[in-house]
């Protein structure tokens, strides 16, 4: 499930989101479920219906959120920066920030909610960013998810392969 604050239901952003997805404003919190072929809600419900793709996918678009070293960048260790295109990555890149933001440093970090080295790079989640701290806990449980599957599948993890 999901719990939006009564201030985030208010701002622009989350009327927005109530009217797009259909959502009930007084829910307690929403339910999350699977799209499969269900036919749009037509009147205000208490749950999101989600088609999950790839939690690499996923990963993939979080990579967006780390202050790449400029070295790293120089060598084309790393990808390039937000691709520059229209539509819906627009937004998405727009409000990444926001979301979650991975630091980079030199130093061993002295506030790190998680921490790793690479390269002789430190990359960490700032322990004062809650924002950041739970867009972390939501694709580690996310991750989980896909992995455990259910209990008609099996537990290996799921491959996602686009067809085309």
């Amino acid at each position: 499930m999901i719990w939006i604050s009564p201030e985030g239901i208010a701002s622009e952003e989350g009327q927005t989101l109530v009217k797009v997805l259909n959502l009930d404003p007084t829910a307690d919190f929403y339910w999350l479920g699977d799209l499969k072929f269900q036919t749009p809600p037509t009147q205000p419900t208490e749950s999101i219906r989600i088609r999950m793709r790839s939690f690499y996918g996923v990963m993939n678009f979080l990579a967006h959120a780390v202050e790449v070293p400029q070295s790293d960048k120089d060598e084309q260790r790393a990808i390039p920066d937000r691709p520059e295109e229209g539509g819906m990555a627009k937004h998405l890149f727009r409000y990444l920030g926001r979301i979650l933001h991975i630091h980079g440093s030199k130093g061993e970090p002295e506030n790190a909610f998680v921490a790793v080295k690479h390269r002789n790079t430190w990359f960490y989640i700032d322990d004062r960013e809650v924002a950041s701290k739970r867009a972390f806990t939501l694709a580690i449980e996310l991750m989980n998810l896909e992995i455990s599957g259910g209990p008609s599948t099996s537990p290996s993890p799921i491959l996602t392969i686009p067809v085309g």
